[in-house]
């Protein structure tokens, strides 16, 4: 298991300490899957080479891809931008040393920041966490 996929499974139970929605969590070697009352969701660590081969599992509510929070992740999320509009991805930008994150859902970004400001957004999202 990678060091993000180890980092996401106290943040995804934390995630639920008020709703309490999970049923179960399996943990793979290379992805999480969470079982909830009403959905399932995927987690899964990618790193930058990774983000132009995003695919999309149906079978899952939500596609959550956990990355490092730097500038060559956020230069590649903007150039694979209309790959990732899909209103199932997540991406969680994660930084290890701070545990300091952030989470971007592209379809909703995408509806409200214009498309030339989207590098611009990001990054400043990115540097002010």
């Amino acid at each position: 298991m990678g060091k993000y996929l180890e980092w996401a499974i106290p943040y995804i139970k934390s995630r639920d300490s008020f709703k309490k929605e999970i049923i179960n969590i399996i943990n793979n070697d290379n992805q999480i899957i969470v079982e909830k009352n009403n959905s399932k969701e995927i987690y899964k660590e990618i790193e930058t080479k990774d983000i132009q081969n995003i695919e999309i599992n149906n079978d899952f509510d939500i596609n959550w891809f956990i990355l490092e929070n730097s500038n060559s992740n956020i230069d590649e999320v903007v150039e694979n931008w209309n790959r990732l509009i899909d209103p199932k991805i997540r991406l969680i930008f994660v930084e290890l040393k701070t545990n300091r994150k952030w989470l971007l859902n592209p379809n909703i970004h995408s509806k409200i920041v214009e498309e030339q400001n989207i590098k611009k957004s990001l990054k400043t999202i990115k540097n002010n966490i």
